[in-house]
């Protein structure tokens, strides 16, 4: 999914941006809507959060879990999220 959006310029073109990106966004000092920043991780249109039969919902899903167990990690037991770097 992630390579195929080259062409629209994504935020994330790897895992490991895709990673990055979300940390920053869980420990950034500002709360963010997700349209604001799954849109350009994910070079996606802010109606792909309407379709939910749609290829891009299932992208918005997986990232909207991945940010939660982030977001969890780092507030329950953040120094095993320290070990595993």
């Amino acid at each position: 999914m992630l390579q195929a959006r080259v062409d629209r310029h994504p935020v994330a073109t790897s895992i490991p941006t895709l990673d990055g990106y979300v940390a920053a966004i869980v420990t950034g000092p500002v709360s963010m809507s997700p349209l604001d920043w799954i849109c350009p991780l994910l070079a996606i249109d802010a109606a792909a959060f309407d379709h939910g039969g749609a290829p891009e919902f299932a992208a918005i899903s997986a990232v909207a879990l991945h940010h939660n167990e982030i977001s969890k990690t780092l507030s329950t037991t953040p120094l095993r999220a320290d070990a595993a770097a």
